[in-house]
């Protein structure tokens, strides 16, 4: 197979993918939030370590 193909065959995927999340999206009249100024999750994680201890 040339390799010509198997980029068009994947880029094609990827856009039928897109296509059809669209319209599922649409016709279910759901949003997808792309809320870009939550917080990191990663920012409040506990960490149980002391921070006066050394490194061993």
């Amino acid at each position: 197979m040339q390799v010509w193909i198997l980029v068009v065959l994947m880029f094609g995927g990827l856009m039928a993918i897109g296509v059809i999340f669209d319209i599922v999206m649409k016709r279910s009249q759901r949003k997808v939030r792309m809320d870009l100024k939550r917080e990191n999750p990663t920012d409040h994680v506990y960490d149980s370590r002391n921070k006066d201890d050394p490194l061993l």
